[in-house]
């Protein structure tokens, strides 16, 4: 006895008939009957009675119906939980580098009801979405999307900016053109995908290039740029919780002007996954408008 031959039995009860059941399902009618044949032969019982051409359910079959029904709908629960799961939990998520992305996705990896599979990868990546299979979420700016399939959510405007110590040649300004600085020795970042590829794309938009001098990861970004007295690039987003509010004291940042120095971050999300990713779009922009408070007060104070 097995599942298939309890959903065939359950179905001729529900027909009431063998030749409608077989319709229902599928299958020839040969094939049912060989198989209520087969499940009456191995319970060694009768569970119709056939009289004039009617089926009529003996009180074996009606005891079989009990269990057949919750076997049946059991197997269809576990069918449909799963298929849900597969359909509304796995849900793709694709970034470009240098977006804060801890901050966007913040509360979002530990959702219990969804699946996120997170996947970062260069700006220039998103030419050819075809690439990929189509994830059901972008974080980028509109440099390279548009895509008639995804629909957009601004999340902020992002600035490159300079941060040098209080005191260094540049730190009255509020605002430095990029040719400016490309003689300047700058600490820079080791995370190729992050926030370099960025930079790399500035540098061939304005066709220069930048002097590199210590590299560190972020780790020793946050934990030992307090140590390191080289001015650096950051974005404009996010610094509102990157450090204590002493060590910007002792720092300016200064807007970087030319092309592609500032840029709108986006959340996109594609149209017949509207429904399915509603609940994380939301908190993502959320998430961005919580970190930009915290940067515009920032700025005031730093004005």
């Amino acid at each position: 006895m097995n599942s298939d031959q309890l959903r065939q039995f359950v179905s001729i009860v529900d027909c009431g008939a063998i030749t409608k059941a077989a319709e229902k399902l599928y299958i020839t009618q040969s094939a049912l009957s060989i198989s209520l044949n087969k499940l009456e032969k191995e319970l060694n019982c009768q569970l119709f009675i056939r009289k004039n051409k009617k089926l009529y359910i003996t009180q074996d079959g009606e005891k079989l119906l009990e269990y057949a029904r919750k076997v049946v709908n059991t197997i269809e629960e576990a069918s449909d939980y799963f298929s849900n799961r597969e359909d509304n939990r796995d849900i793709s998520v694709l970034r470009i580098g240098g977006i804060s992305g801890r901050i966007l996705m913040e509360n979002i990896h530990d959702e219990k009801d969804f699946n996120i599979r997170s996947t970062l990868l260069a700006n220039e990546d998103l030419k050819d979405l075809s690439s990929f299979e189509k994830p059901d979420i972008i974080i980028a700016d509109n440099k390279y999307i548009s895509d008639a399939d995804y629909e957009s959510t601004k999340l902020y405007d992002q600035y490159l900016m300079l941060c040098v110590e209080k005191g260094h040649r540049f730190s009255d300004l509020k605002e430095i053109e990029i040719s400016k600085i490309t003689e300047e020795k700058l600490m820079t970042r080791s995370n190729p995908l992050g926030f370099n590829n960025w930079l790399d794309d500035i540098c061939k938009e304005n066709n220069c290039s930048l002097r590199a001098g210590k590299a560190v990861d972020n780790v020793e970004y946050i934990l030992k740029r307090g140590s390191l007295h080289m001015p650096y690039l950051t974005g404009s987003f996010g610094v509102g919780s990157e450090g204590s509010k002493e060590y910007f004291d002792s720092r300016k940042l200064i807007r970087v002007t030319g092309a592609y120095t500032k840029r709108t971050i986006n959340v996109y999300q594609k149209k017949d996954s509207s429904e399915k990713v509603r609940q994380i779009v939301s908190q993502i922009v959320k998430n961005a408008k919580k970190e930009a408070r915290k940067d515009r007060e920032y700025y005031r104070e730093h004005d």
